[in-house]
């Protein structure tokens, strides 16, 4: 199985503001706007935690957070120690680069992902319902395409800074999330090579195993859906292609859950099953010298051919199913939104 994540999640400050239009207001216009007190942190530390003080860079004035020691470390390393220091009483002092590169990702959160101001009592902590009112989270589309010997699934980044608590963000969805300083520490270690940008790559690379998370995101959208399980064939070809769609992914998903290569035999064999062969050019087809049944059926029906992508046959299904009748796009036909 091949897998293709493309697109950013989200951007650091600096990142933004470099690309941002001259004709609208100036980003730190929009941000000075919002009306809110230096952020100090309120989590209780631990041994495994440090009270880190750095320069905000939208009102210059000084804010705390509470790292995790990993963080610090992480930083030290790309940094050093130079840029960051540890005073009497063992708080972490951020000065040149690190202090750029921490205070660019805190402005994000803080700012943009509207961490301040979801805190409406300014406590510096965010109930389950304060949390639902940020901007922390992205969703994306999901495309299949059934090659001649394998399966590819590409994601790609739809949207970014979408409400948290919307139905199509997957970011964090199951974590419990009480403040700035929380997301702060998971952003700062998902940013790999501190180029201030959050990729769709580095998302899967924070979880306990990227393929393992994909596997179920495939399940949840495409064999586990409530709309795919009520699908209902209409005729012989759709149930070509519907037995086909179920049989192949299934396969494919074991294989990777397996960590086993798809087999091109057993591949293959999978589309003679069900009556398909697979054209260098046009892709997938009936195979009408295996079946009289399904010449016939393909001389009735002259356009039940399957050149498009099955993926977008049962996406189509699904839609009609849940009762989506405008036609949309192309491009969104072809990919499953989530």
């Amino acid at each position: 199985m091949e897998i293709l994540l493309n697109g950013t999640v989200f951007k650091s400050y600096n990142l933004k503001n470099k690309n941002h239009s001259e004709t609208q207001k100036s980003f730190e216009e929009n941000l000075q706007n919002k009306t809110q007190k230096a952020y100090q942190t309120s989590i209780n530390f631990s041994e495994n935690r440090s009270k880190t003080v750095f320069t905000d860079p939208i009102n210059g004035k000084k804010v705390s957070v509470n790292l995790e020691n990993r963080t610090i470390l992480k930083l030290e390393n790309n940094f050093g120690i130079d840029n960051i220091t540890k005073d009497e009483s063992g708080n972490i002092h951020l000065s040149g680069e690190a202090q750029n590169f921490v205070s660019a990702w805190f402005t994000d959160i803080a700012y943009i992902r509207e961490f301040l101001k979801a805190d409406i009592n300014q406590d510096g902590k965010l109930s389950q319902f304060e949390y639902s009112n940020t901007k922390n989270g992205f969703s994306i589309l999901q495309s299949l395409n059934f090659k001649k010997n394998s399966l590819e699934v590409i994601n790609e980044v739809f949207d970014s800074y979408i409400k948290s608590n919307s139905q199509n963000n997957m970011y964090r969805y199951e974590d419990s999330i009480i403040a700035i300083d929380d997301e702060l520490n998971h952003t700062l270690n998902m940013d790999s090579n501190f180029d201030g940008k959050i990729t769709l790559e580095e998302y899967y690379n924070m979880s306990y195993s990227k393929n393992e998370k994909i596997v179920d995101e495939i399940k949840a959208q495409w064999i586990t859906s409530k709309y795919f399980q009520k699908l209902l064939p209409s005729n012989i070809v759709e149930s070509l292609v519907y037995n086909y769609f179920q049989e192949a992914l299934n396969y494919a998903l074991d294989s990777m859950e397996k960590q086993e290569s798809i087999n091109s035999d057993n591949w293959q064999e999978i589309r003679a099953r069900n009556h398909l062969k697979y054209d260098e050019e046009k892709g997938l087809q009936i195979n009408l010298e295996n079946s009289y049944n399904i010449g016939k059926i393909k001389k009735k029906h002259k356009d039940s051919h399957l050149a498009e992508n099955l993926a977008q046959f049962i996406f189509m299904m699904i839609q009609a199913e849940a009762g989506i009748n405008e036609k949309g796009s192309e491009e969104e036909i072809t990919k499953q939104q989530f």
